[in-house]
């Protein structure tokens, strides 16, 4: 079955925000991680899993999500389509 949606056109629009707040995310929690500052040994491990999370997030959202969409053929359901899918 062949895709309506252009996929690696998709993943090029959205990789930039999605990296970027990504990044942003990580790079604030960071200190916190490191233990620099009064009371971060309490917040350590939250922001070690938090780096974590979105460490593991970025790649699954960009690479595997458009992929499981392709396989399983999902139409895409967007005002912005430029097509009407009749389902």
């Amino acid at each position: 079955m062949k895709s309506k949606v252009p996929i690696p056109a998709g993943g090029k629009i959205r990789l930039p925000p999605i990296a970027m707040t990504t990044l942003a995310a990580i790079m604030v929690m960071v200190p916190l991680a490191l233990g620099i500052g009064q009371g971060s040994a309490m917040q350590k491990p939250l922001a070690i899993a938090i780096i974590s999370g979105l460490m593991v997030q970025l790649p699954l959202v960009l690479l595997v999500l458009p992929v499981l969409l392709a396989a399983f053929g999902l139409p895409r359901i967007s005002k912005y389509a430029p097509e009407k899918i009749d389902g």
